[in-house]
């Protein structure tokens, strides 16, 4: 709600501009056309805040002035630091699209006023809220299945190869493709999660209800802070662009240095989607002499020359936050050629509200009568920005908490920069550039003393919160759902607690944030931001401990990137965490910072160390399984993670050509996953670069019971058998009948054709079924001119028994064939005998060639 103790001077143009959109709002309701947008922008200080309030007053009709828009108008003002818009504990990426979306209906729903109209406004939302929650239903369902099925067509069902690849691509490239696949796996499982992010439907289903709100009466959106979006900003302006005639948006945006740029500012985004007729930019300007006058003349008794006016415009830039502060210094004794002597020349906003919020301070300390407002305006500075809680207020004060109003009105009156008005958000009571200046300026050492004490009733007050939850696993202590209130409300007060900790001592904030990192990083990753918002604030104290490890958390493990920072900070990670920190005990702090460490270890060659690597997987995976608390499903992520990391160092290994350390880690994944068809692939594919066919056989086996109508699987261990030199004819034989069987009809992929090939002469069944392959196989590759097209036709045709015409399909497409595709000549030659004989021949020619493109046949060779 506005803040109704707030001085309003000028902006007289500004005024006019948004009378008048209200006017052309409510001529043109109901007729066809866009509605009207109104940028209002500005830096820190500039009075943007407090101008939106004044057009929320003015849509409203609460002056004489403005009494024709006097229940004409469905006003909403919404500010996106307050609480009531539920955004999550970090705001680094900003808010969800359907969290932006809930946002807004909420907000214009409640703005409708009483019970009756509540119900008419959430009706006209029906579809929309019906439409989220089929959106959301059928997100979570399918995700994860449309991963398996993306798993199941590929080839091998282990790499991620595309079905129409060839049989030396598919050969040569099998483990370099494995770790793609894994990424695309681990990518889209990440996606899955975020079912939060809706769009499509679900957005079209949130247009038309405001457009029914609208016909109901027209509707004002005022939207402060909107710089803080991020990611929902985008959703925003096309909510903006597709609204109808009987809307007029308010946007504020708070400019910074760095999003200053004409060409990639937020201001002409939004230009760029909405028609330039239905649009209004105001940039905010400092106040001239005239509205400085105005504002002192209100705000005190004493009267300035004009020559003190201009030597205040001169010093505060007429950032009416700056006047503000200056005109209260005035008014306690303060002279004018004191405050300009005390104060650096500057024309940035910023670091004159900076300098002068320091000058306040000081003067405050020595009044009398302001000296025991100190301790307060530096609480609320203080108090964390995860929580809006005045239980956590008290705490700070040393106060019981129902004198928590009264205190809060006695600032607002004798502090331009508390609001009355913010009251029902206590973290919103402070401008937030005085917030800013004073915790920048607690810091330092002589001033973080002072706010020890304070601090520490803080800890108290959060542990107590903390130990009265009653979730009772880590898993469920970081859940990944904002949905969830339980584990939100957790998550806050665990990273109000690092926030008061690192006040109150900063070897204890260390300490605390060694302990809540790791599990956070791995299993929540909006409470991972956090703490790295909170260690990127910290760096800025003189009298840090452990500075490279908060630079490696604050940025991620690119901070690190160099590999001796990144191993260092990891080391650092695991020293003298907090041993009785919030988190539940049902897994230990080991498993996750050892998880973390694998993750984040440096991929270079100086780096990389598979044995120690292996070794601590191990011992994760036993620490895990052997937990005597764990429940299965209160630690299905922490498995997931587990079997994640072994696959990907099994792929790592892999490349590096450690089969056995390979064979290792992918075991794990299996032993974790027992029906992942794809780990028990990758065992056997480690098994037979060794050599191993009945072990890889084995495990294709294994594979296929997990997966029996993956045709790929099948048509592997047919192709495995034939070219491992086993020496069992009647194995092969078997393998290759089994992948005939079992293969999937609709399926054609060129191993699979390649494996019918020595059964195409057989009779009966086999032979029949061989041939309608081929068949399938031509038809389908009968248009298309590249290699894989030729290599197709040639491996059908020979099967048909047509080696002449196989043959002429080869030949016109080898041209096409890269160093890597030299080997399969020796292939071919296969085609035109089809005996044992020419098997141990094409296996003397491939190792020849392979010496010659060893790249060719890695990692077979």
């Amino acid at each position: 709600m506005p803040n109704p103790d707030v001085l309003f001077i000028g902006r007289d143009r500004e005024q006019t501009i948004f009378r008048q959109a209200l006017g052309d709002v409510l001529n043109r309701t109901g007729q066809e056309g866009s509605g009207y947008l109104l940028l209002v922008s500005g830096h820190g200080g500039i009075g943007k805040s407090t101008l939106l309030e004044r057009f929320y007053a003015i849509s409203k009709g609460q002056s004489a002035d403005d009494s024709r828009f006097h229940g004409r108008f469905l006003t909403v003002l919404v500010n996106w630091e307050s609480p009531e818009c539920g955004l999550r504990i970090s705001d680094t990426i900003g808010p969800s699209a359907d969290g932006l979306m809930a946002s807004l209906a909420r907000s214009i729903t409640t703005a409708a006023g009483g019970r009756r109209r509540q119900r008419r406004i959430g009706k006209a939302f029906a579809d929309y809220y019906r439409a989220r929650i089929i959106e959301k239903k059928t997100r979570t369902q399918s995700a994860l299945p449309r991963l398996a099925g993306g798993a199941v067509n590929t080839a091998l069902s282990l790499a991620g190869i595309p079905g129409g690849q060839p049989a030396g691509e598919l050969l040569t490239s099998t483990f370099g493709t494995i770790a793609e696949a894994f990424d695309t796996r681990r990518q889209t499982r990440d996606l899955a999660r975020e079912t939060d992010h809706l769009g499509g439907p679900v957005q079209d289903a949130f247009i038309a209800g405001l457009g029914r709100v609208a016909d109901i009466q027209p509707v004002v959106v005022i939207l402060d802070t909107c710089e803080i979006l991020g990611r929902a900003a985008e959703t925003l302006r096309s909510l903006i662009q597709a609204s109808s005639t009987g809307l007029c948006w308010v946007v504020g945006i708070r400019l910074e240095q760095r999003n200053n740029a004409a060409w990639d500012s937020e201001t002409v985004r939004y230009l760029e989607a909405v028609d330039p007729r239905r649009c209004h930019v105001m940039e905010l300007d400092g106040f001239g002499a005239s509205d400085i006058r105005s504002y002192v003349s209100a705000s005190i008794t004493k009267t300035l020359s004009t020559d003190d006016i201009t030597r205040v415009r001169d010093l505060t830039g007429g950032t009416p936050l700056a006047i503000a502060l200056v005109t209260r210094m005035i008014e306690k004794g303060v002279t004018i050629g004191d405050l300009v002597s005390e104060t650096s020349p500057s024309n940035d906003a910023a670091t004159i509200v900076r300098e002068l919020a320091e000058r306040y301070l000081r003067h405050v300390s020595r009044l009398p009568d302001l000296a025991a407002d100190l301790p307060l305006l530096l609480g609320l500075a203080l108090l964390s920005d995860a929580v809006d809680d005045y239980g956590l207020l008290a705490a700070l004060w040393g106060v019981p908490e129902r004198r928590i109003h009264s205190l809060l009105r006695e600032l607002a009156r004798r502090h331009d920069f508390v609001f009355s008005g913010q009251i029902g958000s206590p973290k919103a009571v402070m401008h937030r550039e005085i917030r800013d200046t004073v915790r920048k300026l607690l810091r330092e050492p002589d001033q973080r003393v002072s706010v020890r004490e304070m601090n520490k009733r803080a800890i108290v007050f959060l542990s107590a919160q903390l130990q009265a939850s009653m979730l009772q696993h880590i898993e469920r202590q970081l859940s990944p759902d904002d949905q969830d209130q339980h584990s939100q409300a957790w998550q806050a007060n665990a990273i109000a607690l690092l926030w008061h900790t690192f006040w109150a001592d900063t070897a204890q904030g260390v300490a605390l944030i060694r302990h809540l990192y790791p599990p956070a990083a791995l299993l929540a990753a909006e409470f991972a931001r956090a703490q790295s918002q909170v260690a990127r604030f910290q760096l800025g104290s003189a009298d840090l401990r452990a500075r490279r490890l908060l630079e490696v958390l604050a940025q991620g493990p690119a901070a690190g990137s160099d590999g001796d920072n990144l191993v260092k900070a990891l080391d650092d990670l695991d020293t003298d965490p907090i041993a009785d920190g919030p988190y539940a005990s049902d897994i230990s702090h080991s498993v996750y910072y050892t998880l973390l460490r694998l993750a984040w270890w440096p991929a270079s060659p100086q780096w990389l160390d598979l044995p120690n690597q292996m070794s601590r997987l191990s011992w994760v995976s036993q620490e895990l399984a052997a937990s005597h608390e764990l429940q299965a499903d209160a630690a299905q992520r922490t498995c997931a993670l587990i079997a994640d990391e072994a696959n990907r160092l099994g792929i790592i290994a892999s490349t590096h050509r450690q089969y056995e350390i390979a064979i290792a880690a992918f075991t794990i994944t299996a032993n974790w996953r027992p029906r992942d068809s794809q780990a028990h692939g990758n065992v056997a594919l480690a098994n037979a670069a060794l050599g191993r066919a009945g072990q890889a056989a084995e495990a294709f086996k294994t594979a296929i019971r997990a997966e029996p109508d993956n045709a790929s699987l099948h048509a592997a261990f047919g192709e495995l058998m034939m070219l491992a030199k086993s020496g069992d004819i009647q194995g092969r034989r078997e393998a290759l009948d089994w992948a005939i069987r079992s293969s999937a009809k609709a399926q054609l992929h060129p191993m699979v054709l390649r494996g019918l090939i020595p059964q195409a002469a057989a009779s009966g069944e086999a032979e029949s079924e061989a041939r309608d392959y081929f068949t399938k196989a031509l038809t389908a590759e009968s248009h298309r001119q590249d290699f894989q097209a030729y290599e197709l036709r040639a491996i059908a045709y020979s099967g048909l028994g047509l080696i002449e015409t196989a043959v002429e399909e080869f030949e016109q497409g080898s041209p096409r064939w890269t160093a890597a595709d030299k080997y399969r000549a020796a292939i071919y030659e296969l085609l035109k005998t089809r005996s044992e004989a020419a098997a141990e021949a094409l296996m003397e020619k491939w190792q020849r060639l392979i010496r010659e493109h060893p790249d060719a046949a890695f990692p077979w060779g």
